[in-house]
C-alpha cells in the first residue's frame, strides 16, 4: 500500500478531469459567443452580450445603454426568443 502513489495518482486524475472540464467550458462559450455575435439585430445584440458575455445586470445595461429597465427586459426577452428561434434545437 503506498499512500503517497495512490494520492498523487488522484490528484493527477483530477487534475486531468479539471482540464477536461475547463476545456470543454472554453468551447461551449466560444461557440455560445459566436451564436450571440450573429444575431443581426444590433439591439438584441448588444443585450445578449451584454449580460451573457460581459455579465453585466440588467440595470447596468440600462445605464450603459440609457434605456429603462423595461425596455432591457423587453428587448431581453425578444432577443432570448430570436436566440431560441435560430439556436434553440442543439439546447433541448
Amino acid at each position: 500500500k503506498d499512500r503517497m502513489g495512490t494520492t498523487v495518482a488522484k490528484i493527477v486524475e483530477l487534475e486531468r478531469e479539471t482540464d477536461e472540464l475547463v476545456d470543454s467550458f472554453v468551447e461551449k462559450r466560444k461557440r455560445i459567443v459566436g451564436q450571440i455575435d450573429s444575431i443581426e439585430n444590433v439591439d438584441y445584440y448588444h443585450v445578449l452580450s451584454m449580460r451573457y458575455i460581459a455579465r453585466d445586470t440588467f440595470e447596468t445595461i440600462a445605464e450603459k445603454t440609457n434605456w429603462s429597465i423595461r425596455k432591457v427586459f423587453s428587448l431581453h426577452g425578444k432577443a432570448l426568443l430570436e436566440f431560441e428561434k435560430l439556436f434553440g434545437i442543439e439546447y433541448l
